[in-house]
């Protein structure tokens, strides 16, 4: 796993930590129990065993003084050192408990802190929809008494959630407004942890030396700022990153380093981890008997914590494993279980309540706007009235009709604006709902057949396995493609900025390769917000003037210019290629789809190019005011 939920635990210098074992048995009361939860609290990085022992005494000594709100401490503490060992389900009892605690004492912040716990065990064992609602529970609290510390954790972790049902837009989202907030309130372990989530986008998306320079770059802000919760797994990532770069020397050294500190705390979730990655990069060497030594090992521990992730990382690891020595049936078999648990976690169900907590939580500002105006037609209407029956004593019936057909008039428009913003959620649900459709159905039909192909391919002729790997060459574009519809109609809008990135994602990737320099500018309005509908034509308009430039144009450079204004968006596609005649050469159906795009949307496409002079495309899309 290249993420991971992040929680508010520190690491003191452990000269610290040894004045306060040597001060702990001079001390009686409330001292005593404060400093043997400290301890409890500052060993979950470091020892784990040591955390429990504390944290057994710190909940002995305040169950014998009857102190509730230490009681509450200790088994939050204790829920801390085993969320820590990797022991999940124990910690979310302790964390319960400590909930229940803090809830009969009314201590909102305290409250807030167990749910985020919560929150953090429920999304390791899979429970995407309990962790997300524990979540927003809790920034409710922190952004009610102004804890930007807590806030930034919690933005993370919602981030964290999003990423792991696949809708990296909006995890970006948050992660970005998470290190904005822990920047800002100089918290460097949050952002560090911020930063790593953000940039674990690059690595799914392949962009490893991005993704591993952005890890460096957290490794020397951790040696500069004393700030080492987060260096076991960053090492543990740049680990994985050296081993999907196939540079097994240093993926080996990075994750034997992060495995040394994960036994030293005894984080069962990430030894999982890393030792299953450690069996894969032995079972690359040839070295099997050390690759399946490990990858038993990596078993161990995810059945120990129960969680479906660890234990389809596992199921991967033995599947490289059996490929490496040859064995493709037994590969298959694995391979099948590691789908199995996939399906586990990305379950109908789970993907179902965690999008109608998204709807809940994204559509709030929306009703408290509708709230406020109601209040206000109210008071409008009480006014009116009141009015009315003034003019009522001066004047004639014929005013109090006046006055009651205008009464029935507004009551008409305010049914019409409820009926239109229940309409707006309800267009916002069947969005999401066509998505997790696709993304569940369709997509995880594509991942099987590609799996599958993949692995046919190695048993298979030369020529069946040209044939093979062509066939999975359309089987990862069209999942590519379904990708991006899915991003496209999951938002009610999305910004020129966030279409620009994935323009710019895209180009990289196909003129990386052929050494053609790539870019993408905006100018004008980058916020300006674009329909689902407006973005899909858009992004496949460009998409295709890319494809024609990197195949047919032998272009050296490509540039993509996005001008926005108050009238029309204006994107201009130019390539320094050898361009053609347009008068001697055919239109074929890539430019005439283009053009059907463009009047779609009620604009135009206009395409300039000469021999040796390259092509120039030109999009004019009106906008309305």
């Amino acid at each position: 796993m290249l993420w991971a939920i992040t929680t508010s635990f520190s690491a003191s210098a452990q000269t610290n930590l040894d004045s306060l074992e040597r001060l702990l048995p001079t001390l009686n009361g409330k001292e005593r129990i404060n400093v043997a939860g400290e301890l409890s609290y500052q060993y979950c990085f470091i020892n784990t065993d040591k955390a429990l022992q504390f944290g057994s005494l710190e909940l002995k000594l305040a169950t014998e003084a009857g102190d509730s709100a230490s009681i509450g401490m200790a088994w939050n503490d204790l829920a801390a050192a085993y969320i820590s060992r990797g022991e999940f389900q124990t910690s979310l009892v302790l964390n319960q408990k400590a909930l229940g605690v803090r809830q009969r004492l009314g201590d909102s912040l305290k409250v807030a802190a167990s749910l985020g716990r919560i929150g953090h065990a429920f999304f390791e064992i899979g429970e995407l929809d309990q962790a997300l609602s524990a979540f927003i529970r809790a920034v409710k609290i922190y952004e009610t008494n102004n804890q930007p510390v807590y806030l930034s954790m919690l933005l993370n972790n919602i981030g964290s959630v999003h990423q792991r049902q696949g809708n990296e837009p909006k995890a970006i989202e948050y992660f970005e407004q998470a290190i904005e907030v822990a920047k800002n309130s100089g918290n460097h372990g949050n952002m560090i942890a911020a930063k790593t989530n953000l940039g674990s986008i690059y690595y799914h998306h392949g962009d490893f030396t991005k993704y591993k320079n952005l890890l460096l770059e957290l490794v020397e802000l951790i040696e500069a700022t004393g700030v080492r919760e987060h260096l076991a797994t960053i090492t543990m990532n740049l680990g994985a990153t050296y081993l999907a770069q196939g540079d097994l020397d240093s993926a080996l050294h990075y994750l034997s380093t992060a495995d040394t500190l994960f036994e030293a705390k005894k984080d069962k979730k990430s030894l999982s981890m890393v030792k299953v990655d450690i069996g894969i990069c032995y079972a690359k060497m040839k070295a099997f008997d050390s690759s399946l030594q490990f990858l038993e090992l990596g078993k161990k521990y995810a059945e120990e914590t129960g969680s479906n992730v660890q234990l389809k990382h596992v199921y991967e690891g033995f599947k490289d494993l059996e490929t490496e020595r040859g064995n493709y049936k037994l590969a298959m078999e694995y391979l099948g279980k590691s789908l199995e648990y996939n399906q586990l976690i990305n379950s109908e169900e789970i993907n179902s309540k965690l999008a109608e907590m998204d709807v809940r939580y994204e559509t709030e500002k929306k009703e408290k706007n509708l709230a406020l105006r109601d209040k206000a037609l109210a008071d409008a209407a009480v006014k009116s009235k009141n009015q009315q029956l003034v003019i009522l004593l001066l004047a004639s019936g014929l005013l109090l009709i006046l006055g009651g057909i205008a009464l029935l008039v507004r009551q008409q428009r305010l049914r019409r604006e409820r009926l239109q913003q229940k309409s707006i959620l309800a267009l916002q649900e069947e969005r999401l709902r066509i998505s997790r459709d696709l993304h569940d159905n369709i997509g995880a039909e594509l991942t099987l057949i590609t799996s599958s192909l993949e692995m046919l391919s190695f048993k298979a002729s030369n020529a069946d396995k040209t044939e093979l790997e062509n066939i999975g060459s359309y089987s990862r574009n069209a999942m590519g493609q379904l990708r991006e519809t899915i991003w496209a109609i999951r938002s009610d809008t999305i910004s020129v900025e966030s279409l620009s990135l994935r323009l710019m994602d895209y180009a990289a990737k196909l003129c990386k390769p052929l050494d053609i320099a790539s870019q993408v500018q905006v100018s004008g309005g980058a916020q300006r917000a674009l329909t689902p509908t407006q973005t899909i034509h858009l992004y496949r308009l460009c998409q295709e003037a890319i494809n024609n430039a990197v195949k047919h144009a032998h272009c050296k450079s490509l540039g993509i210019q996005i001008c926005v204004d108050a009238v029309q968006i204006a994107v201009d596609v130019v390539d320094n290629g050898v361009g053609f005649d347009i008068d001697q050469t055919s239109q074929g159906y890539g430019i005439k789809n283009m053009k059907a795009r463009a009047e779609e949307m009620g604009g135009s496409l206009s395409i300039d190019s000469a021999p040796r002079l390259g092509t120039q495309l030109h999009l004019r899309l009106p906008l309305q005011r």
